[in-house]
């Protein structure tokens, strides 16, 4: 149970720190694409099993909410 959760926040950050080192300005300025597009790209990488799908679905939403979080400090 705790490796799916573990899973999808790896992955979420590991996105994350590649789009901060790309710009995170950029990224916080589309903030809906970069969700959608994370998301169907994450699912489409875990899909073939529950277990990765639930880690896809937990790497949405934690890379959701770093992306927010990004934006309220960013303050664009």
């Amino acid at each position: 149970m705790y490796g799916i959760a573990m899973m999808g926040f790896l992955s979420a950050l590991g996105a994350f720190i590649l789009v901060w080192k790309v710009n995170i300005h950029l990224f916080c300025k589309y903030h809906w694409q970069t969700d959608i597009l994370f998301a169907v790209v994450v699912t489409w990488l875990f899909f073939g099993t529950f277990s990765g799908m639930a880690a896809a679905a937990v790497a949405g939403v934690v890379f959701s909410v770093f992306l927010y979080v990004a934006k309220l400090i960013i303050d664009i």
